[in-house]
């Protein structure tokens, strides 16, 4: 593991392994995990989606930023590309 590997404070349940990017592993996490683990502590649904939105998909930390991934078949996967 590189000492530029960057991991996400506090969403440990979400963490699902590393992904090597050219000479860069990233710490990979599931966001329906991280959506989990708020709804777990009470969270409004609303509130969950403002909050990974903004400041977990919105965060940028430089080339070493954690990757957060949406399970999805490979059909939606290309209907999102779509649209």
């Amino acid at each position: 593991m590189s000492k530029e590997t960057l991991f996400a404070d506090g969403l440990e349940t979400g963490f699902i392994g590393l992904a090597k990017h050219g000479n860069r592993l990233l710490a990979v996490y599931d966001i329906s995990l991280i959506r989990e683990h708020f709804a777990s502590q009470g969270a409004d649904p609303t509130d969950i989606e403002e909050h990974i939105d903004f400041n977990i998909r919105g965060a940028w930390e430089g080339g070493y930023t954690p990757v957060f991934v949406d399970r999805m078949s490979i059909e939606d996967a290309f209907f999102s590309l779509e649209g």
